[in-house]
């Protein structure tokens, strides 16, 4: 459950970078991105879920607007969450006692049986994926395309595709098969700061343009005290369930308010991701 000068033209950004240093930096990003879990630890943090229902024409019916208090467990890779609001109502008194007694018991459950997601992922094959940064870094090929600026930071731009060569371990795995997508590396901390996917249009024809709303995106944003830490992932498969194991859903979650648990952490600011309509 699981990221980002002078601009330079993308001749010279070939020629810039050798296969064997765009290697090297990948090799550097999946260390650092295996390293935020413990570093995440020391945190609690607000989470903003959207969850938006479809009719057939693909009209929105309902939207679930949820803010929850996210903290993180030792030993698994599922954080506790306590609803505070939904569509802008908070919990009436009576509801926050029932959400802190499911809390509870989910924390002395998690502690029991300290299984991960990756554990999950193994357990069958049922509808439905799980996917982070890792998988596509490890899965796929990398292009050099560009330099730019995003979110005031220099940027190296990838587009990437499954290698030939890639063999899925699971059920998730298999996801990857049937897209492409492109990825922005902050070149100095060697760090994922966005990466989105979309339907390869051989297995979609009507796959949107790679820039245009994609269905798997993650963002990675940097707290006044130099630490990245995830601020957005989202998941829109509505219309292409068949090539995401059968999951057709569409939501948004936005993480932000980060502080850690000893002291707390001011005077940073994340930009809020600017939603594009479905």
């Amino acid at each position: 459950m699981l990221a980002t000068a002078v601009f330079l033209s993308f001749s010279i950004l070939q020629a810039a970078i050798p296969q064997e240093d765009v290697s090297a930096l990948l090799r550097e990003c999946e260390r650092n991105i295996e390293a935020m879990p413990k570093r995440m630890l020391d945190y609690g943090w607000t989470e903003k879920r959207t969850e938006r229902r479809f009719d057939r024409r693909g009209e929105v019916t309902k939207e679930t607007v949820a803010f929850y208090e996210v903290y993180p467990v030792s030993g698994t890779a599922r954080p506790l969450r306590k609803l505070v609001s939904r569509n802008g109502v908070r919990l009436s008194e009576e509801q926050t006692a029932k959400e802190l007694k499911r809390v509870a018991s989910a924390l002395e459950k998690m502690e029991r049986e300290g299984r991960n997601n990756d554990e999950d992922r193994k357990q069958g094959r049922g509808k439905g994926f799980t996917l982070g940064i890792l998988d596509f870094l490890r899965a796929c090929q990398f292009t050099p395309v560009r330099r730019e600026r995003f979110r005031d930071r220099e940027a190296m731009v990838f587009d990437f595709r499954p290698r030939p060569d890639f063999r899925p371990e699971d059920f998730s795995q298999e996801v990857i098969l049937n897209l492409v997508g492109r990825v922005w590396i902050d070149p100095v901390e060697k760090f994922v700061i966005r990466l989105q996917a979309r339907p390869a249009q051989k297995n979609y024809p009507n796959a949107d343009r790679l820039d245009d709303n994609p269905s798997l995106a993650f963002e990675v944003a940097r707290l006044s005290d130099g630490v990245l830490i995830p601020s957005l992932m989202q998941v829109k498969t509505i219309g292409k369930a068949r090539l995401f194991n059968g999951a057709e859903t569409y939501f948004v979650i936005e993480w932000s308010d980060y502080k850690r648990f000893n002291t707390s952490i001011e005077n940073y600011k994340i930009d809020p991701p600017k939603e594009k309509k479905p």
